[in-house]
């Protein structure tokens, strides 16, 4: 149970807007039945952590995608941004379901979406030779 405890203490980090304190935690232990020192879970989530190598939140394509989206240059006008962000999106949800593309990395996979959406443009957007200088 400490261990069911220490992962929740980390997936509320992760992904609540509000992280619960330590007293939290303990009165949500008491709730099931249990009582934890808050050093032993403090332990527990550390040991949950390396024992994952830290992996609790890998980036994925559309996150690349998005970031490097973001990095476009001032010239690139909204609505453009808009359709290089919808269809890289679109490109790496269709990735997913080839097991070749799972090989490379997600930053390559972005790079790659986001090379399609430009030449799906065309001449309307920007080189890529141009975004990357």
């Amino acid at each position: 149970e400490l261990t069911l405890v220490a992962a929740l203490k980390i997936a509320v980090k992760l992904y609540e807007p509000r992280a619960l304190n330590l007293t939290d935690m303990q009165k949500l232990a008491r709730k099931m039945g249990c009582y934890f020192e808050a050093s032993d879970i403090i332990s527990t989530e550390s040991d949950v952590l390396w024992q994952l190598n830290w992996d609790v939140h890998p980036a994925t394509v559309f996150s690349f995608s998005h970031y490097l989206t973001c990095m476009l240059p001032d010239g690139v006008g909204q609505l453009a941004r808009y359709i290089i962000q919808e269809l890289s999106k679109y490109c790496s949800e269709l990735a997913i379901c080839v097991y070749s593309f799972s090989l490379f990395k997600p930053s390559h996979k972005a790079v790659a979406c986001i090379c399609f959406a430009l030449d799906q443009l065309g001449r309307d957007a920007p080189s890529w030779i141009e975004i990357v200088r």
